[in-house]
This record gives structure tokens, sequence and C-alpha cells, in this order.
């Protein structure tokens, strides 16, 4: 049986392994030339501040799925992006 000290290293472990790919998604990726552009930083900062929101209701099961309704989040983001882009 294994632990939940353990259980809770291992997952600690890989959070802090992806902050490195999550900081560069949030700048817009690898390879790309408007790296950290505001458009890239509006949209990432959208959907974080909308899965932080949904963290503080105080509906229990809406909190325990803010990162799994993430991908619905998202969709709001596009949305975001393609009224920055536009304009």
């Amino acid at each position: 049986m294994i632990t939940p000290l353990v259980t809770s290293i291992v997952v600690l472990i890989i959070g802090l392994s992806l902050i490195k790919e999550g900081l560069v998604s949030m700048g817009g990726g690898y390879g790309t030339r408007q790296f950290s552009s505001p458009q890239n930083l509006l949209l990432s900062t959208t959907v974080l501040l909308l899965i932080i929101v949904f963290n503080r209701l105080s509906v229990l099961w809406v909190r325990s799925s803010a990162a799994m309704l993430a991908p619905s989040l998202l969709v709001v983001g596009y949305r975001v992006a393609v009224g920055a882009w536009v304009t």
C-alpha cells in the first residue's frame, strides 16, 4: 500500500516539473515569434483567473472539478483571443 505521504510527494514533484511547461505555454509556446505578447498573456491570465474563481466558489463539486472544467474555461479564453486578435 502506498502511503499518503509518498503519494503527495510524487504529485508535488510532477507538479513542480510541469511549472516550466505551463509558463512557456502562457507565453505562447516554443518557437513563437511573439513570445509573451500582450494577447498571449491576456488569454492565459483570463483562463488562470477563471480557474482560481472556480476554486474559490462555495459549491463543493464546482470547486473540486475546477481543473476538469478547464476545457470549458479554455472556450472562454478562445473567445477572448478571437476578440483580441480580430480587433
